[in-house]
C-alpha cells in the first residue's frame, strides 16, 4: 500500500504539471520574464504539494518511509521512461 502510495504522489506530480502547462499554451506568448516567472511558481507549487504528500502519507497514514519514497521514485521512473518512448503527450 505504501507502494501504491508514493506512485499516486508520482502521478498527481505529473498531472498538476500539466494542468500548469496546458493554460499557459493557450496564450499568446508574451515576455520572457512572465514566463520564467510562471515557470519558478509552478516548480515550487509542485515541490510543495508532493512534499506535503509525502509527509501526510508517512505520518498521519502511518505508511512505512521507505515503501513511499520507493513507490515515489519508481513512479517517477516510469513517467520518464514513459516520455521518452512518446507515451505521455
Amino acid at each position: 500500500l505504501s507502494v501504491v502510495y508514493g506512485s499516486g504522489v508520482a502521478v498527481a506530480n505529473a498531472r498538476f504539471l500539466m494542468w500548469r502547462l496546458v493554460p499557459s499554451g493557450r496564450r499568446s506568448p508574451t515576455d520572457a520574464n512572465r514566463h520564467l516567472r510562471l515557470f519558478y511558481l509552478s516548480s515550487v507549487e509542485r515541490f510543495l504539494v508532493v512534499a506535503t504528500l509525502l509527509v501526510v502519507g508517512m505520518t498521519a497514514l502511518g505508511l512505512a518511509p521507505l515503501a513511499v519514497v520507493t513507490g515515489f521514485v519508481l513512479g517517477q521512473l516510469t513517467l520518464l521512461i514513459a516520455g521518452f518512448m512518446g507515451g505521455i503527450k
